[in-house]
């Protein structure tokens, strides 16, 4: 009585269950019977209940669907589709999964739009971090196209963009102070070194005095440029310059 005119798939176990004991029963082996459909009328109301249970939680996704301003519905329109089809089948696991899951997206994707939006607003802070380097039009570019995602509602999409962008540019400014930290511990070492240069009656004309000093130039000009590689491989340089003329005196 249970099962009768329910032929939902995931019925089809039970169905199966139900015909193996009835070929026990034929064969007088009621206990077997028994063990095989003992749960099978509390299975179907389990069914029964997920059924009712999914009918709630898609309408909540529903209703979720028809708050949401500002994101790109049509995926979540098209899995919602794909849920009612699911409980019209009689699955309401998988219809009340599909649900939950638009509910969560939609959660991620507010948060997300709210992200980009709040990060959008404030573009200027974002260009200032980059503003005078060698490769500006490269971040430039990619906050473009954080801008172009946003346009299209692709709100997950930049968010991730945006994400790495910040992290890049906290690792660049990072190692821009480091750099930088590096330069003036050199350059005060040069300043000592530079009188027992003088002492020692190396003149301004000597190649590693002069390499000393383009070099650390060089890297500050580098640091200034956003080239971060460039200024450590000169200070890397001025560095051994000065090694050599401590040798020297």
């Amino acid at each position: 009585r249970a099962l009768a005119d329910r032929n939902e798939p995931q019925l089809a176990h039970l169905h199966e269950a139900l015909a193996e004991a009835r070929k026990r029963m034929a064969k007088e082996d009621p206990m077997k019977a028994f063990e095989l459909v003992m749960a099978v009328p509390d299975q179907v109301a389990q069914e029964q209940e997920a059924n009712e249970d999914a009918e709630g939680v898609l309408a909540e996704a529903r209703r979720a669907i028809e708050a949401a301003d500002g994101l790109d519905l049509e995926p979540h329109r098209d899995r919602l589709d794909e849920a009612e089809e699911a409980l019209a089948a009689g699955d309401g696991r998988q219809a009340a999964g599909i649900a939950e899951s638009i509910r969560r997206s939609l959660v991620v994707e507010r948060e997300a739009m709210d992200v980009v939006r709040r990060a959008l607003r404030q573009r200027s802070t974002i260009e200032k971090r980059f503003k005078g380097f060698d490769d500006a039009e490269s971040w430039g570019a990619r906050l473009a196209d954080i801008e172009s995602d946003a346009e299209g509602r692709r709100w997950t999409q930049a968010r991730r963009a945006l994400d790495a962008l910040s992290t890049d540019l906290d690792a660049q400014e990072r190692d821009r102070g480091e750099a930088e930290q590096l330069l003036d511990f050199l350059r005060g070492e040069w300043r000592q070194l530079r009188a027992q240069v003088e002492a020692a009656q190396i003149g301004v004309g000597d190649q590693d005095r002069l390499d000393v000093e383009r070099l650390l130039g060089e890297a500050e000009s580098a640091i200034k440029r956003g080239m971060t590689s460039e200024a450590l491989e000169a200070l890397g340089g001025s560095d051994a310059s000065m090694e050599r003329l401590r040798r020297r005196t």
